[in-house]
């Protein structure tokens, strides 16, 4: 039986990531990404990234569809520390959303 770190290993190997600079460009460039805050709700009250959208990690796979109708749209999910958005970029991906990456710690 794998460890959690086991997993997030290698959920990690599967995904993309990207960091601050990276997100800030590609909000900048033609087709900007739907950002996705999968934190619960009281650590959205401290403070979001303008636009986000939040889905608790826990709610993604029932309600993102929802708010991201085309499976072409780049998605970035972001949390506190880069691990519950790296589970919600892989599963992104199971869902069909190929252009889905995953913040990495520090970047919001």
């Amino acid at each position: 039986m794998a460890s959690y770190r086991e997993l997030l290993k290698g959920v990690k190997s599967r995904i993309r990531e990207t960091d601050v600079r990276q997100l800030d460009a590609s909000r900048n460039g033609a087709q900007q990404p739907v950002v996705i805050d999968v934190r619960e709700q009281d650590e959205v009250e401290q403070g979001i990234i303008p636009g986000a959208i939040h889905i608790p990690r826990g709610f993604l796979e029932s309600r993102v569809e929802q708010y991201v109708p085309d499976y072409d749209t780049p998605i970035v999910a972001y949390c506190a520390s880069g691990n519950r958005s790296a589970f919600a970029a892989e599963t992104l991906q199971q869902m069909g959303f190929q252009r889905s990456k995953s913040a990495t710690a520090g970047t919001c």
